[in-house]
């Protein structure tokens, strides 16, 4: 009797079990959490890709449009990250288990948080950050980080299966003891002769061959060097004439011209300028305004005059007498011409005869 009336109550209990509901196996993805709040369009996308992302890594998921239903909220207030919001929804889901996430946006730099939920103890949770990237890498991201998370959150045994009774310990008997060996003697290593080693063959030392004397080369004539046309001797009387006529002659006229100029001038010195004079010049001039004065002109053009007939005497003897160009640079070392103090011109000249 009492086993009868047990198995009624075991079997009661198993129908009992088998009827709760299969949802109350799923994970619920509650609506992310947004700081700052964004539109209802990028959340549900965040949520799909949350719900994505559980699913992949092997946890029995809840649709998230079923959720969002079932809550009957607007999907800019549903989001629900800690607090009260998990009871509250856990229950009116009637499930046992919810993720949440949390998703904080500043620019184009997101990070997203998310938390598996048994009751009030958390079962895992994960992190991800993204740095300047696209809307569409900021949803893998978080597919990427739920994915991550559901991997390492154990999916409990269905409702209704019976723990596993753990098995028996097998008892093994106990090895009987193995006598230990009996060391063989260890065979004397054979020694093997060594080898004759042969002497190795010099190396026969050819001869070396005797090096035969070179030819020495045979020595070139010197060559003929020819007299140059410059080096001839002259012949004796002729002798060349280094020094030019024409600059005694330009210093000869030149000297004429000035000496006569200058004889000229010191003649007319002292005498009256005629066209000032009022009437005939009287002997002492009185009656003559202007008087000519060439003393220094005349002087000058007198010394320069001698001067230079001097000059020319001396180019007309270099002219007739040196033959070659350096008499010619001895006889302008030689040569000598100095100013005097009353505005003449003393020339000197010296030479070898």
């Amino acid at each position: 009797m009492k086993t009868l009336f047990t198995c009624i109550i075991l079997s009661f209990g198993g129908m009992i079990l088998c009827a709760q509901p299969a949802s109350a196996q799923q994970v619920a993805p509650l609506v992310p959490k947004f700081s700052p709040p964004k539109a209802a369009e990028l959340i549900i996308r965040f949520h799909e890709a949350m719900a994505q992302g559980l699913r992949t890594g092997g946890l029995k998921v809840m649709k998230p449009g079923t959720v969002r239903s079932k809550l009957k909220l607007g999907v800019e207030n549903a989001g629900c990250f800690e607090g009260t919001c998990i009871s509250s929804s856990r229950a009116i889901l009637k499930v046992d288990r919810v993720a949440v996430a949390h998703i904080t946006s500043e620019g184009k730099n997101y990070t997203i948080a998310v938390r598996v939920f048994k009751g009030r103890k958390v079962m895992g949770s994960g992190t991800g950050r993204c740095d300047i990237c696209t809307m569409s890498e900021a949803l893998e991201t978080m597919t990427r980080v739920a994915e991550e998370l559901g991997t390492r959150t154990e999916e409990p045994p269905p409702m209704g299966t019976p723990p596993p009774k753990p098995a028996a310990p097998v008892v093994k008997p106990k090895p009987k003891p193995v006598p230990p060996p009996v060391a063989k003697p260890k065979p004397k290593p054979v020694v093997k002769p060594k080898p004759v080693v042969k002497p190795k063959p010099k190396p026969v030392v050819k001869p070396q061959p005797v090096a035969k004397p070179k030819p020495q080369p045979k020595p070139k004539p010197a060559p003929v060097v020819k007299p140059t046309p410059a080096e001839e001797p002259r012949e004796p009387g002729k002798r060349g004439r280094s020094w030019p006529l024409w600059p005694g002659l330009v210093a000869g006229g030149a000297g004429l011209g000035a000496l006569g100029a200058g004889i000229v001038l010191l003649i007319l010195d002292g005498e009256p300028v005629k066209s000032t004079c009022r009437g005939e010049p009287l002997p002492n001039l009185e009656n003559c305004a202007e008087i000519y004065d060439y003393t220094i002109g005349g002087a000058v053009l007198t010394g320069v005059g001698a001067a230079a007939l001097a000059a020319s005497g001396v180019l007309l003897y270099l002219h007739f007498t040196s033959d070659d160009e350096k008499d010619q640079a001895a006889a302008w070392r030689h040569l000598v011409v100095t100013p005097t103090v009353d505005g003449g011109v003393m020339v000197g000249a010296g030479g070898r005869f």
